[in-house]
């Protein structure tokens, strides 16, 4: 079987706050996605920065869909704590009111702490904070929200997944950033076909060489993030590739980043949305033939 995954964005209209929304108000987009391929996606991603809320509307309305949320928790922004001061209880207080809004809607979900942090590009990355205190910081948000909903008697509504991105082009090893086998159940690679020289091996084959020496072979791995742009030349090859490099390495599926990103002024940001681009969807359908989508499973229980 296949974790089908997708980030998959909708437009939110205002609603009285307080008041519960309709069924389906934040996952227009996941909806859509669904009927594009023709399956539903077991997995969806909702981001959320440092400070705010829990995303307890998405995380209902996707598993009404059939759909696990990984909430990719993101310390960035202006008045965002550093990885330091994370890792020293000085968010704490927000940490834990965090931990009390997973509780109501008692749906399961994956939380990302920091996804990427190997990369330059957010505040917390490579050149921005010294490993040693991502893994600190990592280590407390799991013990701190995992304290808390034992507490509440709802500690097995959540897993953890680590989400570092793939050795390609300048983007540096994640291994110093490991946090542990304990703390994590989930790894994410995250990685995208930019060029016409991109596949699978280029992009994912010498991190997953390293995750495979370093990690224990309980925890599965999944591709966290990726999406075969239309500058590679040959979208549906790609796709094809990418599905092989899936089984090829055992890996237990992937989240596809379904989002126009081509006006954004960086050369690494292209149209990836699978609607926009016919032939890649039809590739797409194509490789999903062929699987068995798969339902999201918890790994591991920490009641």
């Amino acid at each position: 079987g296949l974790l089908l995954g997708t980030y998959a964005p909708s437009k939110i209209p205002p609603f009285p706050p307080g008041k519960e929304p309709p069924a389906g108000t934040f996952t227009k987009g996941l909806k859509l996605f669904d009927g594009e391929v023709g399956v539903h996606a077991t997995l969806t991603v909702q981001y959320t920065l440092w400070g705010k809320n829990f995303p307890a509307w998405y995380v209902i309305d996707a598993a009404r869909l059939g759909a696990e949320t990984v909430v990719e928790l993101e310390p960035r922004g202006k008045g965002a704590p550093s990885l330091a001061q994370i890792a020293a209880g000085k968010s704490d207080a927000w940490l834990k009111k965090f931990a009390g809004e997973i509780v109501p809607p008692r749906d399961h979900f994956i939380l990302s702490f920091a996804p990427e942090m190997n990369g330059a590009w957010y505040q917390y990355g490579s050149g921005h904070a010294p490993p040693r205190d991502y893994i600190m910081a990592f280590q407390h948000v799991h013990d701190v929200l995992l304290k808390y909903l034992k507490q509440a008697g709802a500690a097995n509504l959540i897993s953890f997944m680590w989400q570092p991105s793939a050795i390609h082009i300048n983007t540096p090893n994640p291994v110093p950033y490991w946090p542990g086998a304990q703390y994590v159940d989930e790894i994410g690679l995250d990685g995208y076909y930019f060029f016409p020289s991109d596949n699978f091996h280029v992009i994912f084959g010498e991190t997953l060489k390293l995750f495979r020496e370093m990690a224990p072979p309980n925890i599965p791995i999944l591709i966290g993030e990726t999406a075969v742009g239309p500058r590679t030349g040959h979208q549906a090859a790609d796709i094809k590739d990418l599905f092989n490099g899936i089984h090829r390495n055992h890996l237990i599926g992937l989240i596809w980043f379904d989002k126009n990103q081509h006006r954004y002024p960086f050369k690494y940001h292209q149209d990836w949305n699978l609607r926009d681009n016919p032939a890649a969807l039809a590739g797409f359908k194509a490789e999903l033939a062929s699987w068995q989508i798969a339902s999201y499973l918890k790994q591991n229980s920490h009641s």
